[in-house]
């Protein structure tokens, strides 16, 4: 007995290590999943909110892989349904993607885009800019995680790192525009996924 399960143990260690290890042509939106595990959940003290009327929702994360971020996840909130500029930045390198999406009001998706190249430990920054032509700032709401209990400008902020899995950290995010309301850091995480081809 004791020699089966040592068996199956090797089995499924080699399972792992092969399947995070090999290259792959396809664009995986789920291994750098940055916002849809299992980290956010009611029960870890978060909850999925609809808020935020600000231009700008933006986090940074720092990725502990090779490869490139090859897609972008986001769904539009149910009171807009234009677009938005998407801008990520590998800060080590300063290579920048940025261009506009309108995303399903109806499902959270993902749409290619230039694909970013990342090496290991790299930091990158991921925008969410509501373009010109709104009807009202309210529509500049978007989908983020907080802590259960915390109501706008109260309650806990989010302490950084979190760490998402071995190869994905995030560090920051923010929330701004160029009105007086001014900003706000670390109170939600916006929910804007990334698909990543690893090399």
């Amino acid at each position: 007995m004791g020699k089966i399960v040592k068996f199956l143990s090797f089995l499924i260690l080699a399972f792992l290590l092969t399947s995070c290890d090999n290259s792959s042509d396809e664009c995986d939106e789920s291994y750098l999943n940055v916002v849809e595990n299992n980290v956010f959940t009611e029960s870890n003290g978060y909850a999925l909110r609809e808020i935020l009327d600000v231009l700008t929702h933006e986090y940074e994360i720092t990725i502990f892989l090779t490869g490139e971020i090859c897609s972008v996840g986001y769904q539009n909130p149910s009171n807009y349904d234009g677009g938005y500029t998407i801008e990520i930045t590998n800060q080590n390198t300063q290579q920048t993607y940025q261009g506009v999406h309108t995303f399903s009001q109806k499902s959270y998706t993902y749409q290619s885009i230039d694909p970013i190249t990342v090496n290991v430990g790299d930091h990158i920054k991921v925008k969410r800019i509501i373009l010109p032509g709104y009807n009202s700032i309210v529509q500049a709401i978007g989908q983020v995680y907080t802590k259960k209990y915390a109501y706008l400008g109260k309650g806990d902020t989010i302490q950084y790192p979190i760490i998402i899995n071995p190869h994905v950290e995030i560090n920051s995010a923010n929330f701004y525009d160029n009105t007086p309301r001014g900003s706000m850091s670390n109170w939600a995480i916006p929910k804007i996924g990334l698909g990543f081809k690893n090399q």
